[in-house]
């Protein structure tokens, strides 16, 4: 007989507040799961309206839920906090993964949790009025009740692991560690004659904005004081308001242009893999997707060695502390102008993102699924 899992993505939207990385790695999760073989294992998709483009794949049987909105505050939370167990219950289910971060208000069938990491309570620790802060610490005691009661936690690096086992007291043996995996892409390969930096960021404080612009100000001096040419800078996740009001270096601000958000994966991607080095300086993150992507294109990354990025990048990157924007800023030098070293930080990425790919990120999951469904661990 069949076991049943349904997989609650109700409130998944992509570009929907701050889900959208969340959103392409349940993407890439639930393509290559309906791929493997499952004749004992039924899958069935919570969707919406919004997300059946992606989420309705052959292979799993997928429910759109249309009386509510995703969109809509109120109605994610009272999807939470009493509609989804119902649903889960109707469809006689024999567990529910929930791949937002969030266990279900009670538990009437075993689940399973993706916790990505505990950034909402790095903001609690760190900057309390960067967010709102009853919605915060809403999350951050959902986390916490969601690590305490559910039948298993998948997350996504050592790193978070060990925050989930160190905030919460959370058994380690009830947490399984899957990396996330790499979608294959075209085979880039650095271009020679492109004459740009690029960096990725958000306006969000953990991502570090203000630590970029100061170390390629700091890239830009080095260069004038050799009497070289500094390459202009292209940053991805502000505007120009946010840099004006955070580089007074005229000099430098004028060789960066901003781009507050590129919807276009391709146009992206395509602008990452024709630079001549990929910027990164993130305080925190629970598995760090850019640094992989720059190097998947061919393109030598230098990243702060803070959280999960280590054990993400392994020795394929120069890392610094996020606010080391002079080591940052020496590393941008000593890489752009030694081709060699460049030439090896590009062969290292490539080898380095082989150990992330999909399939055997789906081949771990179903192993979770397996042993709650069947083993009742």
């Amino acid at each position: 007989m069949k076991k049943r899992i349904v997989i609650d993505c109700f409130k998944l939207v992509k570009g929907q507040g701050k889900s959208i990385g969340i959103y392409n790695c349940v993407k890439g999760i639930l393509k290559y799961l309906a791929a493997r073989p499952h004749d004992d294992l039924e899958y069935i998709i919570l969707g919406n309206t919004y997300n059946a483009v992606d989420f309705d794949i052959p292979g799993m049987r997928f429910i759109p839920v249309t009386k509510y909105d995703p969109t809509s505050k109120a109605h994610a939370l009272i999807w939470e906090l009493s509609l989804v167990n119902p649903a889960v219950k109707k469809l006689n289910a024999d567990a529910v993964l929930f791949p937002r971060g969030f266990a279900a208000a009670s538990h009437p069938v075993k689940d399973i949790v993706l916790i990505h990491d505990l950034i909402p309570l790095y903001y609690r620790d760190h900057y309390p009025k960067a967010l709102g802060r009853v919605q915060n610490e809403y999350i951050c005691r959902r986390l916490e009740q969601s690590a305490r009661t559910a039948s298993h936690i998948i997350t996504v690096s050592d790193f978070s692991k060990n925050d989930i086992v160190n905030r919460f007291g959370t058994d380690p043996d009830k947490i399984s560690v899957i990396y996330h995996g790499m979608e294959e892409s075209p085979a880039f390969r650095c271009n020679e004659d492109s004459d740009y930096i690029i960096a990725e960021t958000s306006m969000l404080p953990h991502k570090n904005a203000r630590g970029i612009l100061e170390a390629y100000s700091r890239y830009h001096a080095l260069c004038d004081a050799d009497s070289g040419t500094p390459l202009p800078l292209k940053i991805v996740g502000i505007d120009d308001a946010f840099l004006n009001d955070n580089l007074k270096d005229d000099k430098a601000r004028a060789d960066i242009e901003c781009y507050r958000y590129i919807e276009s994966d391709d146009e992206l991607n395509g602008m990452v893999a024709g630079a001549k080095l990929f910027l990164f300086l993130s305080e925190t993150e629970g598995f760090g997707f850019p640094p992989l992507e720059a190097m998947q294109a061919g393109v030598p990354v230098v990243c702060s060695n803070a959280a999960s990025l280590p054990e993400v990048t392994g020795n394929a990157a120069v890392t610094v502390e996020p606010f080391d924007t002079e080591g940052a800023a020496a590393a941008m030098c000593s890489i752009l102008e030694d081709k060699e070293k460049s030439k090896e930080l590009i062969r290292l990425g490539k080898q380095n993102v082989k150990c992330f790919s999909w399939e055997k990120t789906a081949e771990q999951y179903e192993d979770v699924l397996r042993t709650v469904v069947f083993n009742g661990v």
